[in-house]
């Protein structure tokens, strides 16, 4: 697989070394087991790598997984909604965000597909779409190893949770996995404050 091939699934680097760098903030132990836990191959890419490199998006799943592994559901979200509410705030999605913070809900998850469109190649779209209850965000097209991984979904679910803390707003999550054509999705559900992120 090459790196610079436009037709394989790829992920910016930018978010697997923010992702390394808050892993080896952690105390020795914890430290010690996700690092461990994630290929050698996938950590040498990394950091061989520029941050605005497109890399195999295997190694993003491999560190989502060893996070969600390591850390469990509840902490691997709040590992992802940390590393996004970074970006939003001097970091990597802060042009998409200025002048957000009083817009309607569905403007601020309607950043969802720019900032995946910007990390992501090959890798599905993510749209906004109405629902019963709410809104939905939901991933299509997605390879099969990104829309399997437990990992990827506790990194989206952290990242919605960043988007609706950056507005204020409390909200239920229910991950689905069974949408047509083999999409997956967030139901969100207004003034809730119960997520049931990943079944």
């Amino acid at each position: 697989m090459s790196t610079s091939d436009p037709e394989f699934p790829a992920i910016r680097n930018n978010w697997t070394r923010v992702a390394m760098r808050r892993i080896r903030s952690f105390p020795d132990g914890p430290r010690r087991k996700l690092l461990d836990s994630i290929p050698y191959a996938t950590n040498e890419a990394i950091s061989h790598s520029l941050p605005d490199e497109w890399l195999p998006a295997e190694h993003a799943i491999a560190v989502c997984d060893a996070v969600l592994t390591q850390l469990g559901i509840a902490e691997a979200v709040e590992f992802w909604q940390a590393i996004v509410l970074d970006s939003y705030a001097g970091g990597l999605l802060e042009d998409l965000v200025i002048g957000m913070r009083d817009a309607k809900t569905s403007d601020l998850l309607g950043l969802a597909p720019s900032t995946w469109e910007l990390s992501a190649r090959n890798c599905g779209q993510i749209e906004v779409v109405p629902s019963s209850t709410g809104l939905r965000l939901e991933g299509r097209g997605f390879p099969a190893g990104l829309r399997d991984s437990r990992g990827i979904q506790a990194m989206f679910a952290g990242a919605v949770q960043a988007m609706l803390s950056f507005s204020k707003l409390d909200a239920e999550l229910d991950f689905q996995a069974n949408l047509p054509e083999g999409a997956i999705g967030f139901e969100l559900r207004f003034g809730s404050r119960t997520p049931r992120l990943i079944p």
